[in-house]
């Protein structure tokens, strides 16, 4: 197998706190091609090698668990770093998924540790994915669903409105689950639930100490999406990296100048949950004739998979883009979280990545793709027809991204 860029595993030292050495090994060993057929991936015999079908070049080698995601530039070594990657995980998730799927039992001596390292499973054999299970929903004492730890995470740790909270959860969309996690349902074209996008919304523990947020999807969950149907009959989809981003953009059109915009494109939003070309596709053939906007994160993997896919020819995606550079922030609600403190005279930082090019972001806002007549408009960001200078773009980004 031709070699990559590989992002090595921790250690088994590194967050002993949070897993233990042994599950870590545990999750190391077990074979990367089983648990692939387990999640349900689309895979195919290529050669020696395991072809993920729909992510853009990605194999697995069933006799060493190396797999290679060629388009993203990326590569591992165990399955450990292959769920980090290609489910959007931490590292203390990845292992604490893994360990779950495989009914992990600490050992109690020597020989049994000795005998969790030696699961690897040379040989590929598909399995049936499976079944979805629905998180269950978070009550009260009366028995009614409790949404509250969700809502105080949206809204004052997210900056995300509370009318905009509220109607995701309202509509179902969005749920707490017992665990205090925030769940978004992924439904089927007959709204039946197929999946669900799981965000942790504890930042800290109990002695204060910031800790990994827990990021994942339910038991179950394959190729489906969290989907905000806005339209029955879409002609238009924003792509985001997670449901989180999503909410924060719906908010920021929806109390922006320009609040008919979706109705206008009858678009729907959709998160991936993480950057998952499979996804994207299994869109692009249910929609051949609809148009696909990229707004996934300003960072390396973002720019890596608006190039694999297309995007970085695409003229909205390249002013989204430009958009969070201009802001240097890193996505969507990142720069919610910042609007916020600007308004409110606080400190915020940022993770931003990429150098902002002012000359780059005004010749891509002011081209003919962004005049508000054209019938191919992505987005209809303005009036003016023939603005040209600096002072009229931030007007128009103004008209299109900004609250009111």
């Amino acid at each position: 197998m031709q070699a990559v860029k590989t992002k090595p595993t921790p250690s088994p030292t590194q967050n002993s706190k949070r897993v233990t050495n042994e599950q870590i090994e545990f999750a190391r060993s077990v074979n990367l091609a089983e648990y692939v057929s387990k999640q349900g991936y689309e895979l195919e015999k290529a050669g020696k090698e395991i072809h993920v079908k729909g992510f853009g070049g990605a194999y697995v080698n069933p006799q060493t668990n190396e797999w290679n995601w060629f388009s993203s530039g990326v590569g591992g070594h165990d399955t450990i770093s292959f769920v980090k990657n290609f489910e959007n995980n931490t590292f203390v998730n990845a292992v604490k998924k893994i360990c779950d799927e495989y009914g992990y039992m600490p050992s109690k001596s020597p020989t049994e540790r000795q005998s969790s390292q030696q699961r690897t499973q040379p040989n590929f054999t598909p399995k049936a994915p499976t079944v979805f299970e629905k998180p269950e929903q978070a009550v009260n004492q009366n028995g009614n669903p409790d949404n509250r730890r969700v809502f105080a995470f949206m809204t004052q740790t997210r900056k995300i409105p509370q009318e905009i909270v509220a109607e995701f959860i309202k509509s179902g969309d969005l749920y707490q689950d017992k665990k205090g996690n925030a769940v978004f349902i992924h439904k089927d074209k007959n709204g039946v639930a197929v999946g669900a996008e799981i965000q942790g919304t504890a930042t800290k523990d109990r002695n204060g100490n910031a800790i990994d947020r827990f990021k994942g999807v339910a038991k179950g969950t394959h190729t489906t999406a969290y989907k905000l149907k806005l339209t029955p009959t879409p002609k238009t989809f924003y792509v985001f990296e997670s449901s989180i981003d999503l909410m924060s953009f719906y908010a920021r059109v929806k109390y922006g100048k320009n609040p008919e915009c979706f109705e206008k494109q009858q678009a729907n939003l959709i998160s991936m949950n993480g950057l998952k070309p499979n996804i994207l596709e299994k869109y692009k053939e249910a929609y051949p004739n609809a148009r696909f906007i990229s707004c996934v994160d300003n960072d390396v993997a973002g720019k890596n998979f608006n190039v694999t896919n297309g995007f970085d020819k695409d003229q909205t995606a390249i002013y989204l883009e430009k958009t969070l550079a201009q802001a240097q922030v890193k996505d969507w609600n990142e720069l919610a979280q910042k609007d916020f403190a600007v308004r409110n005279n606080l400190e915020f930082t940022c993770t931003y990545e990429t150098p902002f090019d002012k000359e780059d972001f005004i010749a891509v806002a002011d081209s003919d793709n962004f005049r508000s007549d054209e019938k191919d408009t992505d987005i209809e960001v303005g009036e003016d027809k023939n603005a040209d200078s600096e002072d009229e773009v931030e007007e128009l980004e103004e008209e299109y991204l900004s609250y009111a």
